[in-house]
């Protein structure tokens, strides 16, 4: 009989462990070269869309998003520098065509917002396009000229703690009732259009000629705060709509042109209400040296220039 206990052990050998295969590698396809220039703007306006900064309108009581100033439309705004001493035509057509074309929110008309949205807008497309800082010169008490930055994102936020809402109004005499209003963009450059379109080189040569461009320009300017106009016939208590809307901004002037002085007084009134507004756009107070200063900023093509 076989003794278990002298057994020799039997030695079974393990089968060799195949080797994983590792997966290929697929070779990255290479993104196709750009050639042509429609293919980068669609690729600018996609990212213009991500990339849109939240401006505050105030009568909006909201924040739109606009894209940046680029340097093809900063180089418009500059050009539109070469324009008349008494009209801005240049800059009103060029920064509401870029307005336009800047703003993503397609619920908005830009026609709609006003003139103090415009100014609100100017500040702060300034400010995340060229810079904060804004350079004036100011007159020091010893007579030197120095050059000053002054912060546009604090006059901005200043600015938007401080301006106040202004309801249309309405004001009546023995002749006419009419309602003023903030003018919105669209009638300001309805009015530039009409009647300064023609006008791209204006070369005033005698005191004459002076008063009756800056005649133009004040009945002009009072034309753009009249929206509504009723006459009043025979009987005082019975108003007739004007369509005012219908009329062209020439026809408008003739009839403001035969407004009593009283009713032109509450225009002018109402006129400066509104400017006290924008005062807080424009006029800057600051301090240097010890001393207070007082200037406006100038909002035209050469604000948007880069110090």
């Amino acid at each position: 009989m076989s003794d278990i206990n002298n057994t020799t052990p039997i030695s079974i050998e393990q089968p060799t462990a195949m080797p994983t295969a590792m997966p290929t590698a697929m070779p990255t396809a290479m993104p196709k070269p750009i050639t042509s220039i429609d293919q980068i703007n669609k690729i600018i306006r996609r990212k213009d869309i991500a990339y849109a900064s939240h401006y505050a309108i105030p009568s909006l009581k909201k924040e739109i998003p606009f894209n940046e100033i680029n340097t093809s439309q900063q180089k418009r705004l500059v050009k539109s520098v070469l324009d008349s001493p008494v009209y801005n035509t240049e800059f009103i057509y060029t920064f509401r065509e870029i307005l336009k074309e800047n703003c993503q929110d397609d619920t908005v008309n830009i026609d709609d917002l006003t003139i103090v949205d415009k100014l609100v807008l100017a500040l702060g497309l300034r400010m995340k396009s060229i810079g904060d800082k804004i350079d004036v010169e100011i007159q020091t008490k010893d007579g030197k000229t120095v050059s000053i930055g002054l912060e546009a994102s604090k006059i901005l936020q200043m600015a938007l703690t401080t301006i106040n809402d202004i309801p249309s109004k309405i004001f009546e005499d023995k002749y006419y009732q009419i309602e003023c209003s903030v003018p919105t963009i669209g009638i300001e450059y309805g009015l530039e259009r009409e009647l300064r379109n023609k006008l791209a080189n204006i070369e005033i040569e005698d005191i004459e000629e002076l008063r009756q461009t800056v005649g133009d320009a004040f009945i002009g300017e009072i034309v753009k705060y009249v929206n509504k106009v009723s006459i009043k016939e025979q009987d005082d208590n019975k108003l007739t709509l004007i369509e005012w809307q219908q009329f062209k901004f020439a026809d408008r002037i003739k009839v403001i042109e035969t407004f009593k002085t009283g009713l032109l007084k509450d225009i002018l009134d109402y006129i400066n209400v509104i400017r006290k507004e924008i005062d807080k756009i424009e006029l800057i107070n600051f301090e240097f040296g010890g001393e207070k200063y007082e200037r406006r900023l100038t909002i035209d093509g050469n604000f948007f220039t880069i110090s």
